[in-house]
């Protein structure tokens, strides 16, 4: 038996941030061995978006720059003293129950993506594979004029 992360993830455009009702949002396992950049192309994937642009995980989701725990692509650095690599894995980073974190990805357009982590679910090997357990609403079009993906 092997653990898997259960994960809920909601898009928001910048200026929605950080709106959750009527967002488009995934439910989603993955493995715990996975890292953060493994977290982050299967949120992109889910969403429909291609990795381009720069990401970042941050613990504030109301103000990430006034965050404690940062963790961003080595070449960019927005936080080069304290910044932690995307290399961590999700079983160190979400070690706490309920633990959220806000995902920025595309720094020019501010695609925030907020992760709230819902528990470890056991499965056996031949299951554990990272899943969309459900989605709900239409996703944002990464390149879209920003008139998609809400729901009434």
């Amino acid at each position: 038996m092997e653990n898997v992360y259960l994960f809920r993830v909601v898009q928001n455009r910048y200026f929605d941030y950080p709106k959750i009702r009527g967002m488009p949002t995934i439910e989603i396992s993955i493995p715990e061995n996975y890292s953060l950049s493994e977290l982050a192309d299967i949120i992109l994937e889910a969403f429909g978006f291609t990795r381009d642009h720069l990401i970042g995980f941050y613990d504030n989701w109301k103000s990430y720059t006034n965050s404690n725990e940062i963790y961003e692509e080595r070449d960019f650095d927005f936080f080069p003293n304290n910044s932690k690599g995307l290399k961590a894995k999700i079983k160190k980073v979400f070690n706490e129950p309920n633990k959220r974190m806000l995902m920025i990805f595309d720094y020019g357009d501010m695609w925030h993506f907020l992760i709230d982590f819902k528990g470890i679910k056991k499965v056996s090997t031949v299951e554990n594979k990272q899943i969309v357990v459900s989605r709900k609403g239409n996703p944002f079009s990464q390149y879209s004029d920003y008139d998609e993906g809400y729901e009434d």
